[in-house]
């Protein structure tokens, strides 16, 4: 995507950000059928976000609009999120985010996570690297760490949604530290830059949304995700959820990662 493009994505995010914290005070929440909550912020947010996106003339997916699936005539297709983490945006942990990304024949190419609370905007393009602008600052290159050994890994959960058997992976890996997080974006944006080493989420209800622009910004960050079975992610299915979860990590012991999660699983009878 060439540079006036980006920036003007950027612009926009960073605005459906600001527009964001108007309604932190008084998020106005209601319940969708599934019973997650969403808020005037998650609206406004999305307002903003899709009339920048719709100038490219490219089909969009947003959680918050209902999917008329024309995007599955087109290689490329967007995928947004306007409020990721809007439980912690309730609690104001600060921990939300707003996520977008760019999907050609199934696959990410390019990926924005931004948190209005700390000015931080995550992105990247493929095969062009990932960074972070803090407060529209100059451009800082993310790394994963280098970390190998589990036991010395900090493992990022969900302060919201953390199940039992989630964390028991990470009690049989013998992980140093279990860092609570809100929004997905900003758990995969501290494994970018090589703050925690990996997440998990082995639920089937998560939708493509919650991990299309994050996953891009992690791999050209040097780090890997896949489903919990080892398989790369699919994105702008007929059926946009998620249902074999997924890994997120610094790359360096991926595959021990997934296999603790399968004894877990036996373990739990699953």
């Amino acid at each position: 995507m060439n540079t006036k493009k980006l920036d003007e994505i950027k612009q926009a995010i960073i605005k459906a950000g600001e527009e964001t914290l108007k309604f932190y005070d008084n998020p106005e929440v209601e319940y969708k059928e599934n019973d997650s909550p969403v808020t005037k912020a998650d609206l406004a947010s999305e307002k903003i976000v899709l009339e920048a996106l719709q100038k490219t003339g490219l089909p969009i997916l947003s959680e918050e609009t209902e999917d008329d699936l024309s995007r599955l005539g087109s290689k490329k297709a967007w995928i947004v999120d306007p409020l990721d983490g809007t439980k912690d945006f309730i609690q104001k942990t600060g921990d939300f985010s707003i996520m977008v990304g760019l999907v050609e024949n199934g696959r990410p190419i390019l990926g924005l996570v931004y948190s209005p609370s700390t000015k931080e905007l995550f992105y990247a393009e493929k095969n062009k690297g990932a960074f972070v602008e803090i407060d529209e600052g100059e451009s800082q290159r993310l790394q994963v760490s280098g970390i190998e050994n589990s036991k010395e890994a900090r493992m990022v959960v969900s302060r919201n949604h953390l199940k039992p058997e989630d964390k028991a992976v990470g009690d049989f890996l013998k992980v140093a530290s279990l860092e609570k997080r809100g929004s997905n974006g900003l758990k995969i944006g501290s494994i970018s830059s090589g703050e925690t080493e990996f997440f998990i989420n082995t639920t089937s209800k998560m939708g493509e949304w919650d991990f299309c622009g994050p996953e891009i910004i992690l791999t050209e960050a040097g780090g890997m995700m896949t489903d919990i079975k080892g398989d790369i992610l699919i994105y702008n299915k007929k059926n946009p959820r998620m249902k074999t979860g997924l890994v997120a990590s610094n790359g360096k012991f991926h595959d021990k990662i997934i296999k603790a999660i399968n004894k877990i699983k036996k373990r739990h009878g699953k």
